[in-house]
């Protein structure tokens, strides 16, 4: 098992953690049953039992409400699954990476996203830089907003595309540069059926009665950071806003009228023909995506690619 590479895991708190203990929690909060935990694992439910008590009592947080044999988080529970799953998740990445970049002698380029539209762009320019520079290996890694900040600027990540409506307010250091790359107003996107939808135009005021949905798979983020302020400078605020950490769900509850949701124009949902996309009345609410890079970092792939990038304008 690949978590056995790894040591006990130092955190803030000084309290040691072992990314088995880790994984058996996480296993447990998916499968909602140690039972199926240890069988996914192959150990008995009693360790995976002693282990999460053990993990409780180091944390000094109850994790799990039992109820004879069902499990749930508690809102704490919740909130620390969020945060291990993306450590497990990096961890595993780091650890791969690693092993490809010590096995190779060719250049690297670390790229960091966090949505699927910014997955878009960023397969635009990194396809064709790979054709050309195919001496560069490409690594690119899922991050939330605040985790692209921190890895530009100890550049453990090289690149970061991100969508300005996300992260501007995280650019706040001078060595951070941005290279626009897309830009347009932020529309929104409905179910069909949805009696906005039968309007061209939306004012900002209808949007104070309905429910906006939003997907970030960082559970600590309230909403997106272009969103409020932007309402608030357009003179309403939005009535009600709910977070899916997996956008498959978002989309559901988009298609089934449950919630509306802001899109980048020029950007769609195509497996999702129910989904039409209006845009708002005399709005603020606009986007640049931006490639990121930090000003001091000297990776020479990352030169590469920041010329061809210049050079194909």
């Amino acid at each position: 098992m690949i978590y056995s590479l790894y040591p006990l895991l130092k955190v803030v708190s000084g309290i040691s953690l072992h990314p088995d203990t880790l994984k058996y929690f996480i296993d447990s909060a998916e499968l909602e049953s140690f039972s199926a935990a240890a069988t996914k694992n192959f150990v008995s439910q009693t360790a995976i039992s002693k282990q999460i008590h053990k993990l409780e009592q180091e944390l000094g947080i109850k994790l799990f409400t039992i109820d004879h044999n069902s499990i749930r988080l508690t809102p704490a529970g919740s909130f620390f699954y969020s945060k291990a799953r993306l450590l497990i998740s990096d961890l595993s990445l780091a650890i791969d990476q690693a092993q490809q970049v010590n096995n190779s002698t060719i250049d690297t380029l670390r790229i960091g996203f966090t949505t699927n539209f910014e997955a878009i762009i960023a397969k635009e320019y990194l396809l064709p830089f790979q054709k050309q520079s195919s001496q560069v290996k490409l690594f690119p890694t899922q991050r939330t907003y605040q985790q692209s900040r921190e890895g530009l600027l100890t550049q453990t990540l090289d690149i970061v595309f991100a969508i300005d409506y996300g992260i501007e307010h995280l650019l706040d250091d001078p060595v951070i540069k941005a290279f626009p790359v897309k830009e347009g107003d932020m529309i929104l996107g409905m179910s069909q059926d949805n009696p906005l939808a039968q309007k061209e135009k939306i004012s900002g005021e209808e949007l104070a009665e309905v429910e906006v949905g939003f997907y970030n798979f960082d559970g600590s983020t309230p909403a997106p950071f272009g969103m409020i302020p932007n309402t608030r400078r357009d003179g309403y605020t939005i009535g009600k806003t709910k977070r899916f950490d997996r956008l498959e769900e978002l989309i559901l509850n988009v298609s089934l009228n449950n919630c509306l949701t802001f899109v980048p124009e020029g950007f769609t949902y195509p497996s999702n023909p129910n989904i039409v996309y209006r845009h708002i009345d005399n709005t603020s609410h606009s986007y640049k995506m931006c490639i990121y890079t930090n000003e001091k970092n000297n990776n020479p792939a990352l030169k590469k690619f920041i010329n061809t990038i210049k050079n194909s304008k």
